[in-house]
């Protein structure tokens, strides 16, 4: 479950008293049954970040690494906050609470960020410099896909996971906060819960957009489903139009060619003869068809790939799908003017000829 909560900076006008209320709150929730774990951020999982320079640094010359990356998202975090999240501990350690103001600076940094920015060495006790300020790398957390940063279309899971460093908000403070919990029943029934333990601190403090990691992850693919539907509905009227196009093509063709089937007929032709030479008429140009939309298929694939979550320009599953219906509609278009051509009398049509 998640809240936001704003302090107005009238009544917290410093990082203490900011920090205090902060910690206050993970105490109070931390101590009821149902919670799990509980943590804060500046920003929730499929939402943005804020986008910053950090800057690595040199251990042997203390200069800033010409070769290393310093575009990352950058997210204020408490101790426990990758525990709410679930995110994955894969070198170090996580913030505890020898990480307090006045303390040496510690950083985390994401898997993606510790592998472009020291592919040769250990990331754990490097040092990050951030608005003048010098940091300590303490650990290493695995990349989380949705956090993305201001200006890079926000978060979603439609994007590949960011290089991302994550500062102790014990550490640097920020009025305005996510609070994310993670608890063992229904998450909404935590709501009143966590708005007792913010009136137990500050009355008059409110808290809004309160929702559920589900809903967040709802919002984030919302985009994505509703394109995806759209293209879906005008791929099934194109698959409508190219059937019934098919059907009519070849009712022309066999009603054109009725005097030659019923001659064939009656020289001896079987009607499971006439039958499937129609069908491969039919299909035959259906198949040419298949093979160029393909092709084609693969090349739209390419432009529209992060219109799919986990759906790349080439995926086997959907393209077999795809083709199947394909082949399945041609088949029931060529069949009934195929069933129709093994049926004619040949005195009819030689008559009527």
């Amino acid at each position: 479950m998640t809240a936001r909560i704003n302090l107005p900076e009238a009544k917290y006008p410093d990082e203490l008293r900011t920090s205090t209320f902060y910690r206050g709150l993970l105490q109070s929730l931390e101590g009821r049954p149902e919670v799990q774990a509980v943590g804060l951020g500046t920003s929730a999982p499929f939402t943005t970040g804020v986008r910053a320079t950090a800057n690595v640094r040199d251990p042997a010359s203390s200069a800033v690494s010409p070769d290393a990356p310093t575009d990352a998202v950058e997210h204020m975090v408490s101790p426990d906050y990758f525990r709410a999240v679930g995110a994955p501990l894969l070198a170090g350690r996580f913030f505890g609470e020898q990480d307090r103001l006045g303390g040496p600076l510690v950083a985390l940094v994401s898997q993606g960020f510790a592998r472009h920015a020291w592919p040769d060495r250990s990331p754990i006790g490097q040092t990050l410099e951030r608005d003048g300020r010098r940091y300590t790398v303490v650990g290493v957390v695995g990349d989380m896909r949705g956090l993305s940063g201001v200006g890079a279309r926000g978060g979603g899971l439609d994007r590949a996971p960011q290089a991302a460093v994550y500062f102790a908000a014990t550490q640097w403070p920020r009025g305005a906060m996510t609070l994310l919990v993670r608890v063992s029943g229904e998450p909404s029934l935590t709501v009143p819960a966590i708005r007792e333990a913010v009136s137990e601190i500050d009355p008059a403090q409110p808290i809004y957009d309160v929702r559920s990691l589900d809903d967040w992850l709802d919002e984030s693919a919302a985009q994505p489903r509703v394109t995806t539907m759209l293209a879906a509905a005008f791929a099934l009227t194109a698959l409508l139009l190219a059937a019934v196009g098919i059907y009519g093509v070849l009712s022309y063709t066999v009603a054109q060619r009725t005097h030659e089937i019923g001659l064939r007929l009656a020289l001896g032709a079987g009607r499971t003869q006439v039958l499937w030479q129609i069908l491969r008429g039919g299909l035959r140009a259906v198949l040419a068809g298949m093979v160029v939309g393909t092709l084609g298929a693969y090349l739209v694939g390419r432009a529209m790939q992060g219109l799919s979550f986990g759906v790349g320009a080439i995926d086997p599953l959907a393209f077999s799908i795809v083709v199947g219906l394909l082949l399945l509609s041609a088949v029931l278009a060529c069949m009934v003017p195929a069933r129709r051509a093994a049926s004619v009398d040949p005195l009819t049509a030689l008559r009527d000829e």
